[in-house]
């Protein structure tokens, strides 16, 4: 099922019991990852209101702070992202948390796949 929402890109929406739950998984899922890779991750919460890439992307990791933020959602659209997109989105961002200076580099992307492949590995069962 699709959900839908618009809201004013100044002020924070409603978050719903379910928007609540599927973050609790996307914190288990990053935090499983972080962890079985030896990497330090401090949160993972909604983008605050205020942060300036809320309205263009799915995930920001603030490397330093050992901090991610996930959008559910599309601001521009009021459209929710996929569950497959945000746990993938979630997996990017732990990635970044081993590359904090290199970027999108070749390392980056292998590093990230293995991440993919022990979070289906881990969900198989």
């Amino acid at each position: 099922m699709l959900l839908h929402i618009r809201h004013d890109l100044n002020t924070r929406p409603t978050t719903s019991q379910a928007d609540r739950e599927l973050m609790r998984y996307l914190r288990k899922v990053a935090f499983k990852a972080a962890k079985k890779f030896n990497l330090k991750l401090k949160e993972v919460d909604f983008f605050p209101v205020d942060h300036p890439d809320t309205a263009r992307a799915e995930g920001v990791c603030e490397v330093f702070a050992q901090r991610i933020y996930l959008n559910l959602y599309n601001p521009l659209t009021g459209s929710y992202h996929s569950v497959e997109s945000l746990i993938d989105t979630a997996l990017h961002e732990v990635a970044h948390l081993k590359y904090k200076r290199d970027g999108h580099t070749p390392r980056f992307w292998i590093f990230l796949d293995v991440l993919r492949e022990w979070y289906f590995e881990q969900n198989r069962r």
